[in-house]
């Protein structure tokens, strides 16, 4: 059977470009630079433009508790955001068996400085970057929200160039490690500091009294403001692995601090639950990311 059509033209082309080195700290005993890539998505509206049209661009940073990375995580799901407009960038970053805390910090705050030193090249809108990440990267996101134009974790990579961001998404980040021990300690009094090896490895220190003000320096509530920009906060309530209290107590301190914000549980949910990927989940971080960027 022989047809002819003529499509209706609603959406545009959608394209991922990888393989850009945003970073490149000294690894291996100090010794060698490891680079640190970059991927973006992005719609294209024409084959051959000689150069990219500004767009608003969220940084994505995956989760993994701090001990691996998959940057492309995800990254077919955001195409409803790069068809509403927006420019999606997905990074890798050092895990806590090449460095401890604030590396992690430190290469996601580099990563929002190259997209700003570099909005021509790759098609950014440098007023208008926004961060969203889940679970340990929903700490990143959190952690880089609340810092904004601090001198806190910057480094001579893109020296100059701001790290601020002007949106934050955080699904389930876990955001204070000192209070999540103690509650650990609450519901198990013999747990052993053997059980809290993740954090340790994290931190860098064991999560102890001793520890405490140096922990402190590592949770967002600590560098809250009335310039700290909107969040929007995802959360699980059947989420075994970071409590909801984490992120209803951080929704807390945003509003004590006078940071616009907003904490949309979703019910039954558990940690890197499908049901964070659902239409009526896309719609609501869709919505904000159109109100705030």
């Amino acid at each position: 059977m022989k047809t002819t059509i003529k499509p209706k033209l609603e959406r545009t082309d959608i394209v991922l470009m990888d393989d850009i080195v945003y970073s490149q700290p000294l690894a291996y005993f100090g010794r060698k630079p490891r680079p640190l890539k970059m991927m973006l998505l992005r719609p294209i509206e024409w084959w051959g433009a000689t150069e990219l049209p500004p767009l608003p661009t969220i940084l994505w940073v995956v989760g993994g508790a701090w001990q691996q990375t998959f940057a492309s995580w995800r990254m077919a799901e955001f195409c409803y955001l790069a068809y509403a407009g927006f420019q999606v960038a997905a990074i890798d970053y050092r895990t806590i068996n090449e460095a401890t805390f604030p590396a992690q910090v430190e290469d996601v705050k580099a990563a929002v400085r190259f997209l700003r030193a570099n909005a021509t090249r790759y098609g950014v809108d440098p007023e208008k970057i926004g961060i969203m990440g889940d679970s340990a990267g929903g700490y990143l996101a959190a952690m880089i929200g609340a810092t904004g134009e601090s001198s806190a974790f910057e480094t001579d990579e893109w020296a100059g160039v701001s790290s601020a961001v002007n949106a934050v998404v955080d699904w389930y980040g876990p955001i204070d490690l000192w209070r999540m021990r103690q509650s650990e300690l609450e519901q198990n009094p013999n747990s052993s500091e053997e059980d809290a090896l993740l954090f340790r490895l994290f931190a860098g220190c064991p999560i102890t009294e001793e520890n405490k003000a140096f922990l402190e320096t590592m949770n967002p509530e600590w560098y809250l403001g009335d310039k700290t920009p909107p969040h929007l906060i995802l959360h699980g309530t059947a989420d075994e692995m970071v409590d909801v209290r984490e992120s209803e107590r951080y929704y807390d301190a945003l509003i004590k601090a006078g940071a616009p914000a907003d904490l949309v549980l979703l019910e039954g949910a558990g940690h890197c639950d499908q049901a964070f990927s659902q239409t009526e989940v896309q719609k609501i971080i869709l919505d904000f990311f159109q109100k705030h960027l």
